[in-house]
């Protein structure tokens, strides 16, 4: 049994999907967990075509691996639907915390009107975090979502994990963006993303205790690449 939380060193882009996608080859049956949301992902190759992949958790088996929606993540319901029939993941093998929030149009449009500045990728992710924090009438949870209830496992999902545990299943944790662009701890603050990047941040968004990890797998480029506002560093 291990549970592993791998993080990017930088400001993203570092590669950690290729690394998640490594250390779940060498797992049976390992349940991989998304943290974050849709504004930033990884590329893997589908009948010879690069695609991205945004919403779902990165693994080169998926016919042996549980993909996981952590409640801290950020839910694109067109982005998550579409990824999981390319990948062709059965329902039974998608499982989706019903307090995850979804992204709206409104979020979306929000972003791209006030964020650009910054190097936002204006997916709605940092929008959608606020309208939950708000806790106001009329903010949409996975739960709410009929079309995400057909296609998906919507459980709440700290049990499940703590179960897989205590039988001895392989845990991966796929990290979002890297250290430096952390809400708390990037030192360009407010040229960082809407959420904390850290290993701590990511067991929170699972509902890991930090006394469950056993590693934790730093992903660091040899020349850093980072997304820039039209004023930032």
């Amino acid at each position: 049994m291990s549970v592993i939380i791998v993080v990017g060193g930088q400001y993203g882009s570092e590669g950690k999907g290729k690394v998640v996608a490594l250390l779940a080859k060498a797992s049976d049956s390992p349940w991989l967990v998304r943290c974050g949301g849709p504004n930033s992902g990884h590329t893997v190759t589908i009948d010879g075509k690069s695609v991205i992949m945004r919403q779902v958790p990165s693994c080169a088996e998926p016919e042996k691996a549980t993909f996981c929606i952590s409640a801290g993540c950020v839910v694109d319901e067109e982005i998550l639907l579409r990824e999981l029939d390319q990948l062709n993941i059965p329902k039974d093998r998608i499982i989706v915390d019903p307090r995850s929030v979804l992204v709206t149009e409104e979020d979306r449009k929000l972003e791209s009107e006030s964020l650009v500045r910054i190097g936002s990728t204006c997916s709605g992710t940092g929008a959608a975090l606020l309208r939950r924090m708000s806790r106001a009438k009329g903010v949409r949870l996975s739960k709410d979502s009929d079309a995400i209830k057909t296609r998906c496992r919507v459980e709440t999902f700290a049990p499940l994990l703590h179960h897989r545990i205590e039988h001895g299943g392989d845990i991966i944790v796929e990290g979002t963006q890297g250290f430096a662009l952390s809400l708390l701890h990037g030192p360009d603050y407010p040229y960082v993303t809407s959420r904390d990047t850290t290993a701590a941040g990511f067991a929170m968004e699972a509902g890991l205790s930090p006394r469950h990890v056993d590693k934790i797998v730093m992903v660091i480029r040899t020349f850093p690449i980072r997304v820039v506002g039209t004023s930032g560093p």
